[in-house]
């Protein structure tokens, strides 16, 4: 936000004004114009020029373009001694002062240092936050303490005033413009020119019209604050004028970096988000909730596109598609892209509420060819890169297009072709998976005479069968009775057998002419089951790829061999999820397999939870494209940082000596000095105590507690303290926390002195 407040600390962050327009930051104030000089010969290392802070003042106004009289508010250097305010005042009216009117109110004048004291080298940035947020609520703060004005300072000649109570900022015109001038020793100084903010053009509405569900992601570096998270953004969503959950994972996603703990939420309203929230903070499983971690210094996975085959086609499949504008401009220029001769559109397919065409193989290849780009497209739109793409039988055609091996064209008149060759043996053949491996499979075939043959393998327990509608089913049956998993698939014909034998040559013949490239990504082939270059994958390829079984496993495994271990598959439902899960599984690798669709589920949310799995497995997001090029100016949790209290390590393991082993000269509270690593200014005392090594110490208790007295703090404070040069006083000494001794054993102590410039502190 470029102010992060409750943890202590202000940062300012910089941003050109267009680019934080742009990206939808919130915006707090403007940097108009600055400048830094130097007096030259000073009259001394701590005694301010006041031509040189005139000359800085009337720079930085000319960097920022703005009149004098045009500046209603300056936050000083403002030391508060005899010296340097006087000449600082008169520097800033000198310059300022010129071209007022008289009816113009006083030039308001305050400095940060009443507030904090003296910041030393924050000075300067904590006078600038102060102005930033005195500029954003539009009200000047008191300047404290004032008791007496500087009798050094001819007030009567200068309209400035200085205020003592809030003060509201008003112009008569214009944008709020204040100055924040900073000194340092040897005659240093720097002015800026700030102004408002411009007034925030919030796209909450916009974002509040975006279709639910809504990706709402969460991060942090430590379990236990992705926890402490989730409770402040239930915290936050459970409030009355909590923001819209559009605009909360709009600004959460762009707006926040993201570590290794990670968890994404899919929820179509703020009641679902924050019981998925609270769900999170308890460590508890819910529908919407998915977690992750990513190590930081593990690679970003590498995702494969895998795009399926036929089988899980449905009614209303490509439906959602045509809403998004991504995938329904992908869907329009593959309709653009069909044979002249190909005789139907495919937007009209989409179109017909019948769906008729899930029955012709003909039309419903290459409408399955079509989502598949589609669904390769909104992805990709969201910032999902594939490293590689593999296909499964007419999948490879979609593949081969992603991967830059085919021009979108050449892919359509591959399908066309393809398919049109399948409808001549619509009716004579089925297909089937069995839950078993490929050898497993083969056995069960043998010595029936080829009527069904093995026409894929897709994963070490998962085959696919084709043949002869009959005698596949003859099998089937059989299979079942003995406990084998088996599902037809939702086809009439029976590729990659026999059955396509004489397709293939005039499939051949048809696609002679293409011109394969060598693509831009790899692609794994299912016909050999290894990678391959894009100029092979020629018209007798294709014809290939139409008869040879499908070697899809051989491919998965080669994948999984080159380092792929996120495989995201493009269908209109799971039909490889399974079989690629079990195969990562198989070879003992930590992976993900992830269906963006599902059969008659809202693809906005499963396309989102594939998105929030991804992201949960270290996926780079395009989180701006997920909120539609939308940023809400919505304040975040801040970060709940996990304060844990760590001993100074000694550079090397030492023996904590007990009472009576320490040596001659030892302070007996202190205990033994030890040797740090480069620590320069840092010394430190290690000490056991207990009852019996010090028996006195038992004489001092508190309802039968033995407490350490607090005579014992101030001898180790003092004790320490000696060892310096100048020795040690005490002031202001409070106990914030007793130390108890055991009944038994001993506790462990360390004093630590830090000496720092011109001071020391003792812990």
């Amino acid at each position: 936000d470029g102010y992060v407040r409750g943890e202590g600390c202000g940062v300012v962050a910089l941003k050109r004004l267009s680019d934080a327009a742009r990206d939808g930051d919130r915006i707090w104030a403007i940097v108009r114009g600055s400048a830094i000089n130097h007096d030259g010969k000073s009259g001394g290392l701590t005694v301010p020029n006041a031509a040189a802070q005139q000359a800085v003042i009337r720079a930085a106004l000319r960097s920022a373009g703005v009149d004098p009289g045009s500046i209603s508010y300056v936050e000083g250097h403002g030391t508060g001694t005899p010296l340097g305010d006087p000449i600082e005042i008169r520097a800033l009216w000198a310059v300022l002062g010129e071209g007022r009117s008289p009816d113009q109110p006083p030039l308001m004048v305050g400095s940060a240092k009443t507030n904090l004291g003296h910041l030393e080298a924050a000075a300067g940035i904590a006078g600038l936050i102060k102005t930033v947020l005195a500029l954003h609520h539009q009200t000047i703060p008191p300047h404290l303490h004032l008791q007496a004005r500087n009798p050094y300072i001819d007030w009567e000649t200068m309209s400035i005033a200085i205020p003592t109570t809030p003060t509201p900022w008003q112009v008569p015109t214009g944008p709020r413009l204040a100055g924040v001038s900073s000194f340092g020793l040897s005659g240093m100084n720097a002015h800026i020119v700030l102004e408002e903010a411009p007034p925030e053009a919030s796209d909450g509405t916009a974002l509040a019209n975006l279709a639910s569900p809504f990706l709402l992601p969460l991060s942090a570096r430590t379990p236990e604050a992705l926890r402490v998270l989730a409770e402040r953004y239930a915290a936050l969503l459970s409030d009355p004028n909590a923001p819209a959950l559009a605009e909360l994972a709009a600004a959460a996603g762009s707006g926040r970096s993201h570590f290794a703990y990670r968890a994404a939420i899919v929820a179509a309203d703020s009641l679902e988000a924050l019981a998925a929230l609270n769900a999170l903070a308890e460590d508890q499983a819910h529908p919407a909730l998915q977690t992750g971690h990513v190590p930081p210094t593990s690679p970003i996975p590498r995702v494969v596109f895998v795009c399926a085959g036929q089988g899980g086609q449905w009614a209303g499949m490509a439906q959602a598609l045509l809403d998004d504008p991504i995938a329904a401009a992908t869907l329009q220029k593959v309709a653009q892209a069909a044979p002249a001769d190909l005789g139907w559109g495919l937007l009209d397919l989409l179109a017909d509420p019948a769906a008729a065409w899930l029955e012709r193989i003909d039309q419903l290849l290459p409408v399955l060819f079509a989502l598949q780009l589609a669904l390769a497209a909104r992805l990709q739109a969201w910032g999902v890169t594939p490293a590689a793409v593999v296909g499964h039988s007419f999948g490879e055609i979609a593949a081969a297009h992603l991967a830059g091996v085919l021009s979108l064209p050449e892919a359509m008149r591959v399908i066309c072709a393809r398919s049109r060759s399948l409808a001549q043996r619509r009716g004579q053949g089925g297909m089937a998976l069995v839950e078993l491996s490929g050898d497993a499979a083969q056995a069960a075939l043998a010595g029936r005479g080829g009527a069904v043959t093995i026409a894929g393998v897709n994963g070490p327990r998962s085959t696919v069968l084709t043949g002869d509608a009959a005698a596949l089913q003859e099998i089937l049956d059989e299979m079942t009775a003995q406990g084998i998993f088996c599902r037809r698939l939702a086809v009439d014909v029976a590729a990659h057998s026999a059955q396509v034998d004489d397709l293939v040559p005039g499939l051949a013949a048809e696609l002679v002419g293409l011109d394969p490239q060598v693509g831009k990504l790899p692609f794994y082939s299912t016909v050999t089951g290894q990678v391959m270059g894009g100029a092979a994958l020629d018209a007798g390829y294709w014809a290939r790829n139409l008869r040879a079984p499908v070697r899809f496993w051989e491919a998965v495994q080669a994948l999984v061999a080159d380092g792929h271990t996120v495989f995201v598959e493009l269908g209109p439902h799971p039909t490889l999820t399974h079989a690629l899960a079990d195969g990562l599984r198989a070879l003992g690798v930590s992976g993900q397999a992830l269906a963006p669709l599902r059969r008659d589920q809202p693809a906005r949310e499963t396309l989102l939870a594939t998105l929030g799995a991804l992201y949960c497995a270290g996926v780079p997001v395009a989180w701006r494209q997920v909120a539609a090029e939308r940023q809400a100016v919505t304040s975040l949790p801040t970060y709940p940082f996990q304060r844990e209290r760590f001993w100074v390590a000694p550079a090397a393991p030492v023996r904590l000596a007990a009472a009576g082993a320490l040596p001659a000269g030892t302070h007996p509270l202190l205990g033994l000095p030890q040797q740090l690593a480069p620590a320069v200014g840092i010394q430190l005392w290690t000490r056991m105590l207990g009852r019996t090594s010090l028996p006195y110490l038992a004489d001092h208790q508190v309802d039968g507690l033995v407490v350490l007295p607090g005579a014992a703090y101030i001898e180790l404070l003092l004790a320490a303290g000696a060892t310096s040069e100048a020795g040690a006083t005490l002031t202001g000494v409070t106990f914030a926390q007793l130390l108890a001794l055991p009944a038994e054993g001993v506790r462990e102590i360390q004093t630590v002195l830090t000496r720092g410039l011109g001071a020391a502190t003792i812990e």
